[in-house]
């Protein structure tokens, strides 16, 4: 193979414009994927939430909708904290 310096030159341009672009793109896929999966959850408690902030505290209403946001953010969660976010 013959290798001379233009084409040598030409290959180092390419690759240190490349990379960081490439680089960049790449890191942000994984961003916007977690994005959508966050306000995909904010969208499914939004219901569970406004049930919980408007009804009578220790009432059936309230169970069923701590019920609800256990099911999708799991047992245990703080619910005005979760709710807060949520409506936030």
């Amino acid at each position: 193979m013959d290798y001379n310096v233009n084409q040598l030159v030409r290959s180092a341009v390419v690759f240190l414009i490349g990379a960081p672009i490439s680089l960049a793109i790449l890191a942000n896929v994984p961003e916007k994927a977690r994005e959508s999966e966050v306000e995909t959850l904010k969208q499914e408690l939004s219901v569970p939430c406004l049930r919980f902030m408007v009804t009578n505290p220790d009432s059936k209403g309230e169970r069923a909708a701590q019920d609800q946001i256990d099911e999708l953010f799991g047992d245990g969660a703080n619910y005005p904290a979760v709710c807060k976010w949520v409506l936030g």
